[in-house]
């Protein structure tokens, strides 16, 4: 996911989620007009709700984590072909 950009496996949308999502996580999170147009081409109100709720989510537990001192249990470092298949 490092290089979302420019992988060839990504979607114009998935992109555009990927980079509001990043930028939703760093601090401080400062997304321009241009990226915030760009999200809205491509989904409804609410799913740029959704997608910022998951990504204030996803940055919210990372933060609680890190501050716990919580080891990340390594699925992260897994081939796809590793990973848990959903139930």
């Amino acid at each position: 996911m490092a290089d979302y950009a420019r992988h060839p496996a990504y979607t114009e949308r998935e992109r555009a989620a990927l980079a509001y999502a990043e930028m939703v996580t760093i601090s401080p999170n400062d997304v321009s007009d241009e990226q915030f147009a760009e999200l809205r081409r491509h989904f409804s109100p609410r799913e740029v709700v959704e997608i910022t709720a998951q990504a204030a989510f996803e940055n919210y537990r990372a933060r609680l984590n890190r501050s716990l001192r919580i080891e990340d249990d390594g699925f992260a470092a897994l081939p796809v072909e590793k990973l848990p298949k959903a139930l």
